[in-house]
């Protein structure tokens, strides 16, 4: 019994000790983008020696993978605070998708440098954005199943509803690089509240 607690207690110091380097990386990648961050700088801000660092991760690339993960895991959290089975399928696709290019417009800005450096390279923010794709797809899910049961829309059967859930998650996923990356579509509010719409009434 008292292996086992010594056990749990070093996990915790370990996941203690990899939540600082990626609390460094945050920092790191601030200061220098993806491109000029080497792990020497990452070691730095997270306070911890090159070797220590070495021990989690291989490289920077695996650094940003862990990054984007917590800042993804951060940002699904808060999107499903703003949807609620008590609202309609139109209010909840306005509101989550609303909340999702908030938070990300505002990483955007804090990570300029960042942003720079994967836009160089689009299918570094694919692979960055992928780790939330089927989390989402369940928050999305939930949104769809409200809305039946809620009889906003008509009833579909367990293979439309995943179709259905995959299909606005690739819509509005290229939206959002439409509004983010590219600057498009600068009154975003307006046009998303209008897709919501259009979308309820196509499935009423």
């Amino acid at each position: 019994m008292e292996k086992e607690i010594i056990k749990e207690e070093r996990e915790v110091v370990i996941d203690g000790v990899k939540e600082e380097i990626i609390e460094g990386a945050i920092s790191a990648f601030k200061k220098y983008g993806y491109t000029k961050v080497t792990m020497q700088d990452i070691s730095k801000e997270a306070g911890k020696v090159r070797s220590t660092v070495y021990k989690y991760f291989d490289n920077k690339a695996e650094v940003l993978n862990a990054m984007c993960a917590k800042t993804m895991a951060s940002i699904l959290n808060d999107c499903a605070e703003v949807i609620s089975k008590r609202r309609s399928l139109s209010a909840n696709i306005e509101q989550y998708f609303r909340r999702k290019l908030e938070k990300i417009r505002a990483l955007v800005v804090n990570y300029e440098l960042l942003v720079n450096d994967l836009k160089a390279d689009p299918s570094l923010i694919i692979i960055q954005t992928r780790c939330m794709m089927n989390e989402e797809l369940l928050l999305i899910g939930n949104i769809i199943s409200w809305a039946i049961e809620n009889e906003d829309i008509k009833p579909l059967n367990d293979e439309d509803r995943a179709f259905l859930a995959e299909t606005l998650q690739t819509a509005f996923r290229s939206f959002e690089m439409d509004v983010i990356l590219f600057g498009r579509f600068p009154n975003y509010e307006e046009k998303l509240s209008w897709l919501a719409q259009m979308l309820q009434k196509g499935l009423s």
